[in-house]
């Protein structure tokens, strides 16, 4: 019996073996989604919904779900954008982060996919910072791509490739 099937994600085909999630198999196949909750060896529960995709037209975690023949993911997709955008801004408007302060600021994940996540054309985010260094007193402009122009991350990228 072959452990293998196919399956479409954002147009491409790829193979995954039946056991994997998406997110495992996209990765495998070299295709990025954001995560922040998932991690390498332990159970996935799909609690920061930030791989949330669209599997055959609903949605679902991609850290949960697991593979199926034929299924067709979309992942890299304005909606999708957007969905993941606005989770990102809800996590640093929560206020639970001390970027300034914290010893991961520059190597945060929370960070690096707030810079890696665009704004979209419908994005309520209006160009100012996306560390929460910024949070309260985002300077319009100060966002720069990848590297912080604020007084926290001084020149610091975020981590990215």
């Amino acid at each position: 019996m072959n452990d293998k099937i196919k399956l479409t994600i954002d147009g491409r085909e790829i193979e995954a073996e039946r056991r994997q999630t998406i997110l495992e198999a996209a990765e495998a196949a070299g295709v990025y989604i954001p995560r922040l909750c998932w991690m390498k060896d332990l159970t996935p529960f799909g609690s920061c919904r930030v791989c949330t995709v669209r599997v055959n037209g609903r949605a679902q975690s991609a850290c949960t779900q697991p593979v199926a023949p034929g299924m067709i993911v979309e992942n890299d997709t304005e909606e999708m954008q957007r969905h993941r955008r606005g989770l990102i801004d809800m996590l640093f408007v929560e206020g639970n982060h001390f970027c300034m302060f914290c010893e991961k600021s520059g190597a945060c994940e929370l960070q690096a996919l707030a810079y890696r996540t665009p704004p979209t054309r419908r994005s309520s985010w209006t160009g100012t910072a996306a560390c929460c260094a910024h949070a309260a007193s985002a300077r319009p402009g100060s966002w720069t791509g990848r590297t912080c122009s604020g007084s926290s991350g001084a020149g610091r990228t975020s981590g990215l490739p």
